[in-house]
């Protein structure tokens, strides 16, 4: 089984050493979303949190039903990454409120710049995980004041594939 989890841990520790779009990251994978409820940062907690969660594996190896024997599969691998900073429940999400300009809110100081870092190039992603996989799902989901530390950022939906095992 490949070991998609480790390969993200190696990722974004050198996301980290390489301070990636001028951020600091640490990564977790309590795989449960109850659990990441309890994570406390290790190191500054202005850093960007990667955390994986409701992680699922599936292998498939299917039978020729002409030879019956087994052919090469698949296995599936899916989760989602949270990428997360902490935030001030105080801010706007864009322009809610008056007086206030859009240079502020979470819009301009958390998702957008943290979406330019990590969406949309899920086919880099599968590059840097340093062996051959599919990515099929690639959803981000954005999130605000979320969880007792007052996260704001995203959830990707993540299914990765990799082809010919068996």
């Amino acid at each position: 089984m490949t070991d998609v989890i480790g390969a993200i841990a190696t990722i974004v520790s050198t996301w980290n050493d390489e301070e990636r779009c001028d951020l600091c990251w640490e990564f977790t994978a309590p795989l449960r979303e109850s659990d990441l409820n309890e994570y406390q940062m290790k190191g500054d907690a202005c850093c960007v949190l990667v955390a994986i969660t409701d992680y699922r594996l599936q292998c498939s190896v299917p039978m020729n039903r002409t030879s019956g024997l087994k052919t090469l599969g698949a296995e599936t691998h899916s989760f989602n990454m949270h990428v997360l900073s902490h935030d001030d429940v105080g801010l706007n999400v864009y322009n809610e409120i008056d007086g206030h300009p859009l240079a502020e809110s979470k819009w301009a100081t958390i998702l957008q710049p943290l979406s330019e870092c990590v969406a949309c190039d899920p086919l880099i992603f599968c590059e840097l995980l340093g062996f051959e996989m599919e990515t099929t799902n690639w959803n981000m989901i954005p999130r605000m004041d979320w969880l007792d530390s007052n996260y704001s950022g995203w959830t990707i939906n993540v299914q990765l594939r990799k082809n010919n095992i068996g």
